[in-house]
């Protein structure tokens, strides 16, 4: 009884005035455009941060969680309705323990934990594996995403199928190799997979596709990782999108074809590394899997457009934001809603929200002031 009460407590919404709230760390768009969630530090709960969320169309925000000794360390909208999250906690060294994931309506009501499996470690503590992060939302199925997660049992991640309502997981792809990344399409079918194989220390790799869910797996081609990175899938689901390095020494952005090949390079910087994306989102893509722009950091942050759509929407945030860094971070599915950072010169950042329809900003207050 007490462990199902403990449970139910982790879903009870905290108001808060918004100067009792402080810093800041995920932000993300809800699919549909009309919600906003993120991980914020509650100054009535110390050193942790608890999901908020806020309607965009009003302005009305609630925190959905209210942890006192543990923290919200990732979250994923799962639909237009329901957020996943992994809850860690500190060890005396600092270092964070898993404690499991749950699903939660984005009014913080029906929250329920993911059915994990559990192991008892020593001690008697119970390991949970590693917590999921997003493939895919499945466009045939609402509640259903695609996930990677490592078993307790397991020391290389699976593919799961979420049932994001029910907490409950069905697994679809298990680790018949050494897999350590596995790769979907842009329908959420899990199509190219990065096999370590035995010679983990050496940093060898066997990249491995197949042509469809129902095919068998083929290697495509062996690689280091200081020779290439995967990064995903174009939108024709055949091709790959990698970093691949060239004969500058830096690597390039390139396609790479079903045959094994290397195609058309994309991207290539003469004088700096396009695999540096420290403090740089790295390739992004809309949700159909065009690319819409390749950001990494050169001697400021560059970000280089490949949709010019999109490239003329930054153009305008520019213009109407100069003297900062403005980086469109997050969409809704039908491109009519972006949400925009301003990073200004001494680190500060702004938030705002970018119509794209009728090309105009809209300031948002910080996360950590959604709450009054």
């Amino acid at each position: 009884m007490k462990r199902s009460l403990a449970v139910l407590l982790l879903f009870i919404a905290v108001s808060a005035p918004a100067q009792q709230v402080a810093s800041t760390g995920l932000v993300r768009m809800a699919p549909d455009g009309e919600y906003i969630a993120a991980t914020v530090e509650l100054e009535q709960f110390p050193g942790v941060r608890n999901l908020v969320t806020m309607q965009l169309a009003d302005g009305s925000a609630q925190a959905v969680t209210g942890f006192a000794d543990s923290h919200v360390s990732s979250f994923f909208w799962a639909n237009d309705d329901r957020l996943v999250f992994s809850v860690e906690k500190s060890d005396d060294n600092g270092n964070g323990i898993y404690l499991g994931s749950y699903t939660i309506l984005r009014d913080g009501s029906g929250g329920l934990k993911l059915q994990e499996r559990l192991r008892r470690r020593a001690a008697g503590k119970l390991s949970t594996g590693s917590p999921p992060s997003l493939l895919h939302r499945l466009p045939t199925n609402w509640n259903s995403v695609l996930i990677s997660r490592t078993e307790p049992t397991a020391v290389l991640p699976e593919v799961f199928q979420l049932d994001a309502a029910t907490g409950r997981m069905r697994r679809v792809v298990g680790s018949q190799y050494s897999i350590t990344e596995w790769i979907a399409d842009n329908q959420g079918a899990v199509r190219a997979a990065v096999d370590r194989g035995a010679d983990v220390l050496d940093g060898s790799n066997r990249l491995l596709y197949r042509d469809s869910a129902d095919d068998e797996w083929r290697k495509l081609l062996d690689f280091s990782d200081e020779r290439m990175e995967v990064l995903g899938f174009h939108a024709d689901n055949r091709r790959l999108i990698v970093l691949a390095r060239g004969e500058l020494g830096g690597k390039a952005l390139h396609y790479l074809n079903p045959t094994g090949e290397l195609g058309e390079r994309l991207l290539s910087d003469s004088d700096f590394d396009l695999a540096n994306r420290d403090g740089a989102a790295g390739l992004v893509q809309t949700a159909r899997g065009d690319i819409m722009y390749y950001q990494y950091f050169a001697d400021t942050v560059r970000t280089i457009y490949f949709d010019s759509r999109w490239e003329s929407r930054q153009q305008v945030i520019d213009e109407a934001l100069s003297g900062s860094v403005n980086t469109i971070i997050d969409w809704s599915d039908d491109e009519r809603q972006a949400l925009v950072t301003a990073v200004a010169p001494d680190g500060s950042v702004d938030y705002y929200l970018f119509d794209t329809t009728f090309r105009e900003l809209k300031f948002l207050q910080p996360p950590g002031a959604w709450i009054r």
